[in-house]
């Protein structure tokens, strides 16, 4: 059970891994996930590769019906150590749901928006004056508005299938 595990986590990885065709080091799997990993931890320290690695972990959780807690998501796990943390947790519905339910606390980040929508509208009227240059700041501050909307509906739907995987099996 244990290699099939393995193998199926390794598949997914593959699909977000920097370079199909280098083999990566089983102690810091992880780092492969960016190009020329230089020491452990390292794909922590760039935008790409925590974006990788947050879809590989997603689609992990997705995969095998489990949810990392945060410190989890910190630890720079070697692949036998994740293997073993992926089945700990697929032993263990409840401890996934208390995760789950710990990440579903986390509000909308309301303050992000406020601020974000003040800041536009302070610009707006600055500008009033200028009509072509407030418009333009009209319309980017409706796309921010729509890509903060877009963000959080797919986050609160990915934890709702995650749950539904959890609690189905």
């Amino acid at each position: 059970m244990e290699s099939d595990i393995k193998s199926e986590i390794v598949g997914i990885f593959t699909k977000y891994k920097h370079s199909k065709d280098i083999e990566f080091v089983e102690e810091n799997f992880l780092d492969f996930l960016i190009a020329n990993p230089s020491d452990k931890g390292a794909f922590r320290n760039s935008f790409k590769g925590l974006r990788k690695y947050n879809h590989f972990i997603d689609e992990v959780q997705l995969k095998f019906g489990i949810c990392f807690s945060i410190k989890d998501r910190e630890t720079n796990f070697s692949l036998e150590n994740f293997t073993l943390r992926v089945i700990q947790l697929m032993n263990s519905k409840r401890s996934s749901l208390k995760s789950l339910r710990n990440q579903m606390k986390q509000p909308f980040e309301l303050n992000v928006f406020l601020i974000i929508n003040l800041i536009g509208i302070s610009i707006i009227a600055v500008l009033w004056g200028n009509k072509v240059i407030a418009t333009v700041v009209v319309f980017l501050l409706i796309a921010i508005n729509l890509k903060l909307a877009h963000f959080y509906h797919k986050e609160y739907s990915y934890q709702k299938r995650l749950k539904s995987r959890i609690l189905n099996g």
